[in-house]
């Protein structure tokens, strides 16, 4: 017992300098008043969730396997599925919602089974009262979020290959969620376990520090909930081709786009260094610069270069930090120290050879080596180690 007591308190200790470290570089920070809690995005942390929502968004619509076509919910004021914080709840109330949706992409589009919904929106937990007493930050405050946002894949699919479809999209969500991250190890897949006669689900599990936390919920609906709900939709649009044998089974991927956010800052944290091992397509920003002396008029001359390189790396898609830093007395290493707890993969560093040479050394945030790169082949080299496609 005593053991477990200890755990846990240095797990909380993990968190509390994790949200620190967020806090500190303006990614996020976590509020909690009473039972209500709430995630403050910094301009890091935007940059962080919307890039962890495209490359969720993409990998589905660009499928080799099925077609998936995006669906928004915009009002979660008038949407029955997002008010609620059971995974249950969410699921039934979400078929619901885009059940319209099928019978527009099968009949009025004409396409046939199997076929896939992206479906994102904003959420609110309704039975999470707010008061003004404030509350000590701990480990279980993510799941008592007020407002969050959903993604979820909504996939159609022919009863006979419902269960070959499901351990598809079990497999394919969990080498989603391993492809970002440093430790891909951390994550794993549970049991499958049975729901009701028909139904089956499982859970994409991820390691904290403090304790194994579900990510996301895969589920296979079979039962009448799907029967029904076709039935309505029938009647309400009016078809007169859909017959019993076009009923579908349905597969659901839930998960949010907070929790995600949360899952990859702790997985590529690292605490003894108090930096962010993202990667370079989660990061929020690509590349930074750092002057190599302490020099005001070299500062000035290499001004221009800076200017120019960062001109052409945002020409090709790659954001770069702006140069905020024009306290020159600051020793390079702490400016390493300070771009890495940003989670910046890569540092472009000039000095007076630069000018005359034309190299620059390019720092490698992970490893810490620094190479030397021509400054004509920075753009082409980052391209490559960012994995960015022209």
């Amino acid at each position: 017992m005593e053991c477990v007591m200890k755990s846990q308190a240095v797990a909380a200790v993990t968190f509390k300098k994790l949200i620190q470290c967020c806090s500190k570089n303006h990614i996020l920070s976590a509020q909690k008043l009473n039972k209500a809690s709430s995630l403050q995005y910094g301009p890091l942390g935007c940059h962080l969730k919307r890039n962890i929502f495209n490359e969720w968004f993409y990998s589905l619509l660009n499928n080799e396997d099925v077609n998936v076509f995006p669906v928004e919910i915009p009002n979660p004021r008038k949407q029955a599925f997002l008010l609620q914080r059971s995974t249950k709840e969410i699921s039934i109330d979400l078929l619901q919602n885009v059940m319209g949706n099928f019978f527009e992409i099968h009949n009025k589009m004409g396409y046939h089974l199997p076929f896939g919904l992206a479906v994102y929106g904003p959420c609110v937990n309704k039975n999470i009262s707010r008061k003004e007493s404030p509350a000590q930050l701990d480990l279980n405050m993510l799941k008592d979020l007020e407002t969050w946002t959903g993604i979820s894949v909504i996939f159609f699919c022919p009863p006979k290959k419902s269960l070959n479809w499901f351990h598809y999209w079990s497999k394919k969500r969990h080498l989603w969620w391993r492809r970002y991250s440093s430790m891909p190890s951390k994550f794993s897949l549970s049991d499958v376990t049975k729901t009701s006669p028909d139904d089956q689900q499982l859970s994409l599990l991820l390691e904290y520090p403090w304790g194994k936390e579900k990510l996301e919920t895969i589920t296979l609906h079979e039962n009448k909930l799907v029967q029904e709900l076709c039935e309505k939709y029938q009647k309400q649009l009016q078809i007169q081709s859909f017959n019993q044998d076009s009923i579908p089974s349905v597969i659901t991927c839930e998960t949010e786009l907070d929790l995600a956010v949360i899952a990859y800052l702790a997985n590529s944290y690292e605490e003894d260094r108090n930096l962010f091992h993202l990667h370079c397509k989660l990061a929020p920003y690509k590349v930074s610069f750092a002057v190599g002396e302490n020099n005001l008029d070299l500062f000035r001359k290499v001004e221009n270069v800076a200017s120019h390189i960062t001109k052409e790396l945002k020409n090709l898609d790659i954001s770069v930090l702006p140069d905020s830093d024009l306290n020159i007395s600051v020793p390079l290493e702490i400016k390493f120290e300070k771009y890495d707890e940003m989670g910046i993969p890569y540092v472009i560093v000039l000095d007076e050879n630069s000018l005359y040479t034309g190299y620059a050394g390019l720092r490698n945030r992970d490893s810490t080596l620094q190479e030397q790169i021509l400054i004509s082949d920075l753009s082409t080299q980052l391209v490559e180690y960012l994995e960015i496609k022209r």
